[in-house]
C-alpha cells in the first residue's frame, strides 16, 4: 500500500448546510475492479478532511501490489474514529455495503454505529427536476453547481487500467487512477454544497418579510448562503433562491367562499339566507324557515381576500363547494402575522416541491 496526500482549496466550497464543526466530517469513495465486493478487488480508499479555513487535503490509499486491501482497511478503520460523519455520493447503496463487506472478508472487526452517514445523491436526487438536471451523476451535479474537470474517466473504464498498472507499473497508468479518485473526492466535498438546498427544503430559514397587494402575497425568506440558485413554479406558487434570500410570491384572490361546519347535525340551514346557524339558535327561527342542514348546505359565507390552501392543514378553510379537495385559508393580519402557522404553511410548500 501506498499512501498519497494532496491539498486543495477551500474558498470556493458553501459549507453552510454542516450541522457541526467542519473538522467532524469525513468525504469518503472507493475504486473497485468490479461491483460485487466477493468477486471483485478494492484498490483505493480516497478520503478527504477540512484542515482549517483555507486548505481540504485528500488522501489516497493505493493498493500497488494488488494485495494490500488488508493493510488499506486497518489504515482507514483508524482514520474513521476520528470523525463523526461520513460524506458520500451513492455511498449508501455502493462503498459502504463494500467495503463493510470487505472488512468481514478480511475478519476485521469494525462498526459503523457511531459514525452518521451523509449520502448526498439521496438527499439531493429529489430535486432533479427543479435543478433541470437530466442525469443525477456527480459530475453531472459539479456542472451544474459550476465545477468543470480537466479530464474525466469514467470509473468502470479504469478497471483495465488498474490490471495493466499491475502487470506493468506505469507511472503514467497510476497518475490517471489517482487523479480519477482524487477528482472524484474533491468532486464530493464541492457537491456537497448542493446540502444547503435540502437545508432550506427542511426549514433552516427565517422569514424576514411580508408584502401583500391586490394580486399577490410575497414572502421573503432569509436563508444560509445557497450553492445553487434555482426558479420555479409550484400550483401556480412562484419561488425563486439564490444566494440568501429566497422569495415567494403566492396568488391571491378576492371573492365570497363558504366555511363548512364539519358537525353539520348541530346545524340548520336557512334557505332564504343561505346560511346555517346552529341549533341553539335555530330554535327561534320558525319551521318554515329553516330545515336540518346536510354536510353540502351547513356553511356560512364570507367575503375576503385568500390565498390556496395548498393541503394545508389548518382549522378554518373556505371553499367554493364542500366536495372541494383543495379550499382557502383568509389571507388576514392574524394570518400574516403568526410566524409559526406561516412557516409552517411554506414549510408544506416546499414538500411539494420535486
Amino acid at each position: 500500500m501506498i499512501q498519497y496526500d494532496y491539498t486543495m482549496p477551500l474558498s470556493s466550497v458553501n459549507l453552510n448546510w454542516m450541522k457541526e464543526t467542519p473538522d467532524q466530517y469525513l468525504f469518503f469513495d472507493i475504486e473497485t475492479t468490479g461491483l460485487s465486493a466477493a468477486r471483485s478487488d478494492l484498490y483505493l480508499i480516497g478520503y478527504g478532511t477540512i484542515l482549517n479555513d483555507e486548505q481540504f487535503r485528500i488522501t489516497l490509499l493505493f493498493n500497488d501490489d494488488g494485495c494490500s486491501e488488508p493493510k488499506m482497511l486497518a489504515a482507514f478503520k483508524d482514520i474513521l474514529a476520528d470523525y463523526k460523519y461520513l460524506v458520500t455520493y451513492n455511498g449508501d447503496t455502493f462503498d459502504l455495503p463494500y467495503i463493510k463487506e470487505k472488512y468481514r472478508q478480511f475478519r476485521q472487526e469494525i462498526s459503523f454505529d457511531s459514525i452518521t452517514s451523509i449520502d448526498v445523491y439521496r438527499k439531493i436526487r429529489k430535486y432533479k427536476k427543479l435543478l433541470q438536471m437530466d442525469s443525477m451523476k456527480q459530475s453531472a451535479l459539479e456542472s451544474v453547481m459550476g465545477m468543470e474537470r480537466d479530464e474525466f474517466h469514467s470509473g468502470g473504464l479504469l478497471i483495465d487500467t488498474y490490471q495493466d498498472y499491475l502487470g506493468t507499473k506505469d507511472t503514467q497508468l497510476q497518475d490517471m487512477l489517482l487523479s480519477h479518485n482524487k477528482d472524484d473526492i474533491y468532486g464530493l466535498f464541492y457537491v456537497s454544497g448542493s446540502l444547503t438546498l435540502t437545508s432550506f427544503f427542511e426549514g433552516n430559514f427565517s422569514i424576514s418579510k411580508t408584502t401583500c397587494t391586490d394580486t399577490q402575497f410575497t414572502i421573503c425568506i432569509q436563508t444560509g448562503r445557497l450553492a445553487i440558485p434555482f426558479d420555479t413554479n409550484c400550483n401556480d406558487i412562484h419561488i425563486s433562491g439564490i444566494d440568501e434570500v429566497v422569495t415567494i410570491d403566492i396568488p391571491v384572490i378576492h371573492d365570497t367562499l363558504k366555511y363548512f361546519y364539519k358537525d353539520y347535525k348541530n346545524y340548520f340551514y336557512l334557505p332564504l339566507e343561505q346560511t346555517a346557524i346552529h341549533k341553539d339558535v335555530a330554535c327561534y327561527v320558525e319551521s318554515a324557515y329553516k330545515e336540518k342542514a346536510r354536510p353540502e348546505t351547513a356553511y356560512t359565507t364570507k367575503t375576503s381576500s385568500f390565498i390556496r390552501q395548498n393541503k394545508f392543514k389548518q382549522s378554518h378553510i373556505f371553499k367554493y363547494e364542500h366536495t372541494d379537495k383543495d379550499g382557502y385559508i383568509e389571507l388576514n393580519d392574524t394570518f400574516i402575522n403568526d410566524r409559526i402557522q406561516l412557516k409552517e404553511y411554506l414549510l408544506n410548500i416546499l414538500k411539494q416541491i420535486k
